[in-house]
């Protein structure tokens, strides 16, 4: 059991992306991602400093424990969708869940948001932060209709 997900940092240059792993909190993800993202805005284009920033406000209630919370180059347990954090661009893309190497998924099959757009989206007490953004494109969805 669990509510696994990750937030995946692209690293510039095309090097391997930084898996941030939650064991309990995938569910909250979108959320503690737009906190990390409002606390870190004079970071935002600081690629090692931001990851440490959303990292950190994954594990703020946690700083002790040696279990729930994980860092990697390659993808952990997941049971939500991507999101892929692009310093360079600015932007949060919403990958769908179905993706295996989300840092490497370009194009029509992401949603986009803005730094600024994502700061912006306001989540409800009502809905879980994953029903109240757009959502990600499937795999077979953008194929193209001849």
């Amino acid at each position: 059991m669990g509510d696994r997900g990750n937030i995946v940092v692209k690293q510039p240059g095309g090097a391997s992306a930084v898996y941030l792993y939650s064991h309990w909190g995938g569910s909250n993800l979108p959320k503690t991602l737009q906190d990390a993202l409002k606390r870190g805005e004079s970071r935002w284009g600081d690629h090692p400093y931001l990851t440490r920033i959303i990292f950190c406000e994954m594990a703020k209630d946690n700083i002790e424990g040696t279990t729930g919370l994980g860092i990697s180059t390659s993808l952990c347990d997941n049971e939500h969708h991507f999101l892929v954090v692009d310093t360079e661009a600015q932007e949060v893309a919403l990958i769908h869940s179905e993706y295996n190497a989300p840092h490497e998924v370009e194009g029509r099959q992401q949603t986009h948001l803005s730094f600024k757009e994502f700061c912006a989206f306001e989540f409800g007490p009502r809905k879980e932060p994953w029903d109240q953004l757009p959502q990600p494109v499937a795999m077979d969805s953008h194929v193209r209709q001849e």
